[in-house]
């Protein structure tokens, strides 16, 4: 199997002993974040912006994730951890481009 995935470790959070969010990070060249999900009824408590950070905290190279560009309230959760648009990749979505974001390990 020569192109398998290489996944990092799942960072999970917890609440009342229970999964809330997770954070997956697949390495390659850099590491890219696969998918990053929080429920409902925790988000906008900073549970993504802290598995983003333990992600960050945990990879010494580029860290790179997709975006759908209206997912505004996920764009303006990047932006204040540091990733900054890198590139578009097209058609990615059903309904538009993807927004490449990057977060250098130097910021």
């Amino acid at each position: 199997m020569d192109h398998a995935l290489r996944t990092g470790e799942l960072f999970v959070a917890a609440a009342d002993g229970r999964p809330v969010g997770y954070v997956l990070p697949v390495a390659g060249r850099e590491t890219h974040v696969a998918e990053l999900v929080v429920s409902p009824a925790y988000r906008r408590r900073g549970v993504a912006t802290r598995l983003l950070e333990r992600v960050l905290r945990a990879v010494d190279d580029r860290v790179t994730l997709f975006v759908h560009p209206d997912n505004d309230p996920a764009r303006r959760l990047y932006d204040a951890v540091g990733f900054r648009q890198t590139d578009r990749r097209p058609n990615f979505y059903d309904d538009a481009d993807a927004l490449v974001l990057a977060h250098d390990a130097d910021e």
